[in-house]
């Protein structure tokens, strides 16, 4: 069975709640993420192009499985970073040098980036030309990709399994909130967000872990217990809690950010409720 942890983020009431729960529920809120409840490792390792990819194909097996558990943080992204819009018409990357080239043939570099142009895509059964497709798509939606293991590891996965467009926008924003060792993608920054001003849902949490900047990610995160309704006591317990949660390539997601800084505030160690 798959036990899954059901984290409600309430920006407007600048509340943040998680609880788990045995089976998938149906919560109404400003945010609702599901994911697969499991301990993750705070010091990932180094791992190989070849073996991440099958990491990202195992990681993506398992969460196809909780169909429709992302819907509302997936609106959320999506509205942000691809302003919700219908991708039929965006430009192909050859546009209209595609004649020039001498070929009409579609393949990743000149397939809408939609279900047709995907399903175009994936007949060729070749997972770079399925990689060049995902790549396009992230920069549509105003995403790059950072870790070439991990979209290969997607790319390989929508090339042997029945996907969507949607769904592969999904993993790429899954991945914006997932451990360090699990990103494959992040949003461009323009350098204009900080940590004072990025709003306070996953959104804004994407955007400040993009910085790659501990410091700032350890700022926003005291306006995230701020805003949970939780005082820090002892500071340098929180710092040492946030070793785990604001080194760029070795950090934990934000699920498990929100239920240990719960769990602080319940036992009293670095946190407790006002």
């Amino acid at each position: 069975m798959i036990f899954l942890s059901l984290l409600f983020v309430c920006v407007d009431g600048k509340q943040l709640e998680s609880s788990c729960s045995d089976d998938a529920a149906s919560v109404k809120g400003d945010m609702l993420l599901q994911t697969a409840s499991k301990k993750h490792d705070a010091s990932p390792s180094m791992q190989h192009v070849g073996s991440r990819r099958m990491d990202m194909k195992a990681t993506l097996k398992i969460q196809s499985h909780s169909a429709e558990f992302f819907d509302k943080a997936y609106e959320k992204f999506d509205a942000k970073l691809c302003n919700g819009e219908n991708l039929d018409n965006h430009a192909s990357f050859m546009g209209d040098f595609a004649s020039v080239a001498g070929s009409s043939q579609v393949n990743s570099l000149n397939a809408k980036l939609d279900d047709s142009g995907y399903k175009q895509v994936v007949a060729l059964l070749d997972a770079k030309q399925t990689g060049t497709f995902i790549r396009r798509l992230a920069a549509s939606c105003n995403m790059k990709v950072t870790d070439e293991g991990g979209l290969n590891g997607v790319a390989g996965y929508f090339t042997e399994e029945k996907g969507s467009v949607k769904l592969i926008k999904d993993a790429m924003f899954k991945s914006l909130l997932d451990r360090s060792s699990a990103n494959w993608v992040a949003i461009k920054n323009e350098g204009t967000v900080t940590a004072k001003d990025a709003p306070l849902d996953v959104f804004g949490f994407a955007q400040v872990r993009a910085l790659r900047q501990p410091a700032e990610t350890i700022a926003y995160a005291k306006r995230m217990v701020e805003a949970m309704g939780i005082k820090i006591v002892d500071d340098g317990g929180f710092q040492g809690f946030m070793a785990f949660y604001s080194e760029p390539d070795d950090s934990q997601s934000l699920q498990a950010f929100l239920e240990e800084v719960q769990k602080s505030a319940i036992e009293g160690t670095w946190a407790q409720m006002k």
